[in-house]
Formats: structure tokens, C-alpha cells, sequence
């Protein structure tokens, strides 16, 4: 019965070491597997891997890829937008990780023109005085034309990338031509650009851009209805036009012996005349008949061996010398329909004209 005891415990103990050394045996088994590749975004922008494997990654996202060939240099290539970019990651047979950080450059536009500009290209859009904008660059290296309209004028200005951010301040903007009112008169600017509808009073001034570099400009203005124009030779500097010259006033006295209720004026050469019937509104004598009643509208005349003041501000008409040489013809009109006419009559300042039997055509 002993020895049938002994023998049972023998085998059990011989058992419990087999499998305890089977068990060990199977643990230390090794275990091989292909070494990974991770890729991580680091560029601030959304990129397109194209190779060694095509997927999309987000800012500061990572992907895992493994790669055929697990010894040696691999070259991880991804795109931002339309430049394409490529890094370099060493694999020994084992993982390896490659950070993308390499990113198209940052332009900067920084306006210091004093004036809102129009960019026109590498993108379309406006930037206000003392601001700036940001784009990325087409391009990691190489020159960028940065073109830009302030009014009338288109200015370029060029900034050189190298695989860097860059920044370009714009400074360049069309000359200023400020005009000063000296005729003692209020004055509308007509061209090269309309001032606003209030007029500018005498000893006031307005200034805007000029509407080109290097050429003769037209300052047109207006005093009542007759314009001038004054001339200025733009160069690449702010210039000052002062106007001085207004309408002048004729005085018209009547000699011929009869009662004068009608006086046209008309360029020398003209056709037609201006003028007509004698009214007195806003308490001067204006010509032109009023069409019918009309509160504040008197007619008037002209008794003989007296006179009127004629303004040419309420007349439609041009105080140029390129178009009027200051020479005019004047016509008055008598009750008994006689016309007298003087002919050719220089008038650039206040002038007097006596009418008399002789000025009869």
C-alpha cells in the first residue's frame, strides 16, 4: 500500500514540472512584426500626404502607415494648397516617426499709403490705411508682384521669398492736388473730381488724388454758372493750384435814348445769344424771362442815360481764354425794337460798356 502511495505522488510531481516548463517555453516565444511608420502634422495647415502613402491629414493630427521597405531613407512627400513639400525620415528596422513642419511662407501687406487700396493682385481685396493682411505665398521661393489701385492709379511693388515669411509695406500713392479758393466767391471743383455738393467757400480749400503722373491736369471749376479751368503740371509731388479768377460784372448804360428791356451776350463767334428779357431775383438783375409769375421774379429795364450790372456768374457760359479768348459780343434791345451790338469786347475783369445810337449794326 506504501509503494502504491509513493508511485501515485511520483507521477504527479513529474507532471506538474512538464507543464510548467511547457508553459515557460511557450511565453518566451518571440513575436515579429513590421516597424511603423508615424507621420504627425505639426505645419498649422490641412495637408495631402501623396507618398509613401496617399491620405489627408489635419493640424496637429498623426498617421501611421507601414512602409514596404524598412531600411534606409524614405521620403515623405505632402502638399499644402498648391505647393508641394517633402521630408526625410531614416528607418533601421524598427518604428519611426517624421514631423511635418515645413509650410508654404506667410506674405504680409501692410498699407502706408494714408489711403484705402485696392489690391489687385497675387489676391483681390482691399486693405484700410495702417492695416494689414496675411496670404499665403504661391510660391516657396522666388519674386511676388504685389500690385495695388489707389483712385485712379495702379502702383506695383515687388517682395522676394525664400522659403521664409516676408512682408511688404506699401507706401507708394498718387500726388495730392489741394485747391485754395481766392476768388472771393463760393466754388464747386467740377473735374478731375467733383467736390462734394457743399462749395467751397473763399479762403477754404479741398484736396484729392490726381488722376495721373507726369502730364498736364485740368482743374475745372464753377462760380455760379460760368466755369475756368486752371491747368497743372503733375510730377511725382503734391502740388497747390490757387484759384483767383471769378465772373466778372458788366455795367451796361444806356444811351440810346429809348428805354432798353432786353441784353444777350454770346462767345464771339458763337450762334446763339444768352440773355434775354431783364428780371431782378435774389435783388440783382439777371437775364432771361421768367416763365410766368414767379414769387421774388421783377421784370426790369433800363431807362435811358442809366445803367445795370450784368453778372456772368448767372450766365451759362466759359470764362476760358482756349475757348473764349475773354472776348464777347454783347446785344441790347430797345422798347421800339432797335438792337445795339458791340462786338469782339475783351471783358477779364469789371468792365463798363456805354450804349449809344452809333452801336446800331
Amino acid at each position: 500500500m506504501k509503494k502504491t502511495t509513493m508511485f501515485l505522488v511520483l507521477i504527479m510531481l513529474i507532471c506538474l514540472i512538464s507543464c510548467d516548463t511547457v508553459t515557460n517555453y511557450a511565453i518566451r516565444i518571440p513575436v515579429n512584426r513590421h516597424p511603423t511608420l508615424t507621420i504627425d502634422n505639426q505645419t498649422g495647415h490641412h495637408v495631402i500626404i501623396t507618398a509613401p502613402v496617399s491620405t489627408n491629414i489635419t493640424n496637429g493630427a498623426r498617421t501611421q502607415h507601414q512602409p514596404a521597405d524598412t531600411s534606409g531613407i524614405i521620403n515623405v512627400t505632402y502638399r499644402i494648397d498648391q505647393i508641394e513639400l517633402t521630408e526625410q525620415v531614416t528607418m533601421n528596422n524598427a518604428d519611426a516617426t517624421v514631423i511635418l513642419t515645413r509650410r508654404p511662407p506667410v506674405l504680409t501687406i501692410a498699407n502706408q499709403t494714408g489711403y484705402l487700396v485696392n489690391i489687385i493682385a497675387p489676391l483681390s481685396t482691399d486693405i484700410g490705411n495702417n492695416e494689414r493682411i496675411q496670404f499665403q505665398s504661391s510660391v516657396m521661393d522666388g519674386i511676388i508682384d504685389v500690385t495695388y489701385r489707389i483712385g485712379q492709379i495702379n502702383f506695383t511693388e515687388q517682395v522676394t521669398i525664400n522659403n521664409a515669411d516676408a512682408t511688404v509695406t506699401l507706401t507708394r500713392r498718387p500726388p495730392t492736388i489741394t485747391v485754395v479758393n481766392q476768388t472771393n466767391n463760393m466754388v464747386s471743383i467740377i473735374a478731375p473730381e467733383r467736390s462734394p455738393n457743399i462749395p467751397i467757400p473763399h479762403g477754404g480749400n479741398t484736396h484729392f488724388l490726381s488722376p495721373a503722373f507726369n502730364q498736364n491736369i485740368n482743374i475745372m471749376y464753377s462760380i455760379g454758372r460760368m466755369s475756368f479751368t486752371e491747368q497743372v503740371a503733375m510730377q511725382n509731388q503734391d502740388v497747390t493750384v490757387t484759384l483767383t479768377r471769378r465772373p466778372p460784372t458788366i455795367t451796361v448804360l444806356n444811351n440810346v435814348g429809348v428805354t432798353v428791356n432786353n441784353i444777350f451776350i454770346r462767345i464771339t463767334g458763337s450762334p446763339s445769344w444768352l440773355g434775354g428779357n431783364i428780371v431782378y431775383r435774389d435783388n440783382r438783375a439777371q437775364l432771361g424771362a421768367a416763365e410766368g409769375a414767379q414769387i421774388g421774379v421783377i421784370s426790369g429795364s433800363i431807362i435811358n442815360n442809366n445803367s445795370i450790372p450784368i453778372w456772368f456768374g448767372d450766365l451759362d457760359i466759359s470764362g476760358d481764354s482756349h475757348i473764349s479768348d475773354y472776348r464777347y459780343d454783347i446785344r441790347i434791345d430797345d422798347v421800339q425794337g432797335n438792337t445795339y451790338v458791340k462786338n469782339n469786347v475783351q471783358i477779364i475783369n469789371d468792365l463798363e460798356l456805354i450804349f449809344t445810337r452809333s452801336d446800331i449794326p
